[in-house]
């Protein structure tokens, strides 16, 4: 699995950011004060706040900061750190429990409370409730005490408007909004201010449900007849994107946040469709319509079909970022803003693709992957190194700090951007996640972007959920080899075979809290075998690495030394933690026994090292190799073990204290300890210590199958 991620931070919920008009992408979440931008169809990847959310590219849900509420939906409210982020939480693998066993499209967090916008178009909210914002027609919060798959109301689903599905959701401070499957809208939580939009004040959710909705079946009248592709909104007020490019506000007209030239509530005494202020869509400026909008706690910006932005609204801090403080949409329209023609000057020569905005500050994704930032500087959340604000004495064109454009690591791009009431979070094109400003760090909060720029933000680790390609089992140890390489053992670690320093894994802590073994060079892994104390992986460039007991040279490094008690495989001294194989070969398989090792090389040939007793390494003698000397130091046979008639290997098994391997013929040879007949010669005599198995003198050195067969595989025990 790619860690593709959908992330939210909460302080409203995840906001809808390239919608579909005119065939610009759509977003399916987004926040209110919380929202969120993105390139290549990744807008419902990011949101944030008071708490983040994740959404992997398979559908997995993560969610790390303040729990008190049960918004991350673990079933707890215990608070989860940027690290060890989801990684580190034990509950589920990470992953929060949706209903069902769905899987999720889209996040959105709010202040206090996820919404999640599933599979099947359903949607499952958890957190706070006391406004009905879960939409579960009471008002107990999800989440605490239970997992989001664990609540009983109508399977964790919230039941829509004449069993309609979603395709998109915001959450905002305490109510909640769905884009429907056919334009319409539905909202629930908190009326107050006539933020639901059905002309009363009325909450919907903490008695009823939104499909109980008694108000134009559940759905908000929208102006003109006209459908929405996307909503957002402000704490106390909702906007959406309307199918021909205009937008409509209504709630809490405070501040201008409405954006139609006055201060007046909408949605309280009458519908959006009611409004009587240009048919109850905002004036955006000339030549304007948008294709993206965004919401903060007291401001909305939108994106142009000309790549311009336009924001309303409060104007403190510089957050609408028109070189002032002055709020807009109070007295004057968007379309009347007398600044740059209602224009945010941005970086020169540069447009949006989208905009992001929360509690003080906005950020726009440009053109070319790169962010511009304006607004409160404070606690570094713009990421410019400084906690200067920017938008208030200046445009954002005008920052002195990298020409307005955040500090970003090299050859880095930004897919999705998010903003949280103190923070911002992004997914860079590598697939992580950074977040800098007043980040979620608990219970010690730290800051990235005052002092230093957000290009030093570390990425956030996040709990995935890999397709095991391949096992491995030793007595006391199990390694499991993953899609992308990387390779995760637990069980004992008396001898340092699980490769890092530190006890038993798995026994107080679940496999997956392990994290990968370190290996040399930062490679990754396509083959490991385990033993009782030692393991051995191929790497991804055919060299062998080798950790654990290091008693009889097993290990390779020409020493005894255990690697993997104190040291990681990647921090072995010896040959950067290779082991050297014979004449420059590169291994394509590895086997390991009770005190020995053997490796298949690119050439089919097989070398092997560790204990030589009973011949088990098949050089005829009984010479441990490993120990003082390197696998390719081995002066016997140029240290590969000589095979019947000169034939080559496909395969090796390695046993307690013998090794078999499969020829090319499809025959087999073996060599090693004899006791019970494990060679398959019709006898108990060892091979390899006094002769190599090309010298076996029965049957050709190949052990007896049934008459007429040949094998496919080779195991030894």
């Amino acid at each position: 699995m790619s860690v593709l991620l959908m992330v939210a931070l909460a302080m409203g919920s995840v906001i809808p950011v390239l919608s579909t008009v005119g065939g610009t992408p759509v977003a399916r979440a987004e926040a209110a004060g919380t929202t969120t931008a993105a390139l290549d169809g990744m807008s419902d990847r990011i949101s944030a706040g008071s708490h983040v959310c994740v959404v992997s590219d398979e559908g997995q849900v993560m969610c790390w900061g303040p729990a008190a509420e049960g918004q991350l939906g673990y079933g707890n409210t215990t608070g989860i750190a940027d690290t060890p982020g989801p990684a580190g939480n034990a509950v589920n693998g990470g992953m929060v429990p949706l209903p069902g066993g769905r899987t999720a499209v889209a996040v959105a967090a709010g202040n206090a409370h996820t919404c999640a916008l599933l599979e099947d178009g359903q949607v499952s909210c958890w957190g706070y409730d006391a406004y009905g914002q879960l939409g579960y027609g009471n008002t107990n919060n999800i989440g605490d005490d239970e997992t989001p798959a664990q609540n009983p109301v109508n399977g964790g689903l919230v039941p829509l408007p004449g069993g309609r599905t979603a395709t998109s959701i915001a959450v905002m401070w305490r109510h909640t909004c769905a884009v429907l499957n056919d334009g319409q809208v539905a909202c629930w939580g908190l009326g107050d201010s006539g933020q639901l939009g059905y002309g009363n004040t009325n909450d919907i959710g903490d008695d009823e449900t939104p499909a109980q909705n008694p108000v134009n079946g559940g759905v908000v009248p929208l102006p003109a007849g006209r459908t929405a592709v996307a909503v957002s909104g402000t704490d106390v007020s909702t906007c959406a994107l309307l199918d021909n490019g205009t937008v409509s506000c209504w709630g809490w007209g405070n501040s201008g946040r409405l954006g139609y030239g006055n201060t007046n509530d909408i949605g309280d005494d009458e519908t959006p469709a009611q409004n009587p202020v240009n048919g109850g869509v905002v004036p955006l400026p000339a030549g304007g319509s948008a294709v993206a909008i965004a919401g903060g706690s007291h401001h909305m910006c939108a994106v142009l079909s000309n790549g311009q932005i336009s924001c309303w609204g409060l104007g403190a801090s510089g957050r609408l970022g028109y070189g002032n403080t002055n709020t807009i949409g109070d007295d004057e329209t968007p379309a009347q803003n007398p600044v740059a023609v209602g224009y945010v000057p941005l970086p020169v020569g540069r447009t949006a693709v989208g905009v992001a905005a929360d509690y003080q500050h906005t950020c726009a994704l440009l053109d070319n992957g790169q962010l511009s930032c304006w607004g409160d500087g404070s606690k570094g959340r713009l990421g410019y190194g400084n906690t200067n604000s920017i938008g208030d004495d200046e445009y954002p064109s005008a920052n002195p700090v990298n020409g307005g454009i955040v500090p970003q690591p090299p050859s880095r791009r930004v897919v999705a951007v998010t903003l949280g009431t103190e923070a911002t979070c992004a997914i860079l094109t590598d697939a992580r996640v950074v977040c800098w400003g007043q980040t979620w760090s608990l219970p010690v909060n730290t800051r990235v972007g005052d002092v230093t720029t957000a290009a030093s933000a570390v990425a956030i680790p996040m709990a995935v959920h890999r397709r095991v390609v391949s096992l491995g089992a030793g007595a006391v140890t199990t390694c499991a080899l993953a899609d992308d390489g990387v390779l995760t053992c637990w069980g004992s670690n008396a001898w340092g075979q699980l490769g890092s320093p530190g006890s038993v894994i798995g026994d107080n802590e679940r496999a997956n809290q392990a994290g990968g073994v370190p290996m040399p060079g930062e490679r990754t892994v396509i083959a490991v075998s385990n033993a009782k104390v030692h393991s051995c992986a191929v790497l991804d460039n055919g060299q062998v690495a080798c950790w654990g007991d290091g008693a009889n040279g097993k290990l390779g490094y020409g020493n005894t030394t255990t690697i993997g008690d104190n040291e990681t495989p990647a921090e072995n001294p010896v040959n950067g933690g290779l082991v050297s194989l014979p004449a420059g070969r590169t291994a394509v398989a590895v086997g390991t026994g009770l005190t020995h090792t053997c490796a298949l090389l690119d050439n089919g040939q097989v070398a092997c090292w560790g204990d030589g007793a009973n011949g088990k390494l098949g050089y005829g003698n009984t010479t441990t190799i490993g120990d003082n000397e390197t696998p390719a130091q081995n002066p016997a046979h140029g240290g590969m073990v000589p095979l019947p008639g000169g034939a080559s290997a496909v395969a090796i098994s390695v046993g307690h204290s013998h090794a078999c391997a499969l020829l090319t013929s499809g025959s087999i040879t073996c060599w090693g300890n004899n006791t019970w007949g494990q060679l398959g010669y019709g006898n108990t005599n060892d091979i390899g210590d006094n002769e190599t198995p090309a010298q076996n003198p029965v049957h050709g050195g190949l052990t007896y199958l049934p008459a007429g067969r040949t094998a496919v595989a080779v195991a030894a025990g």
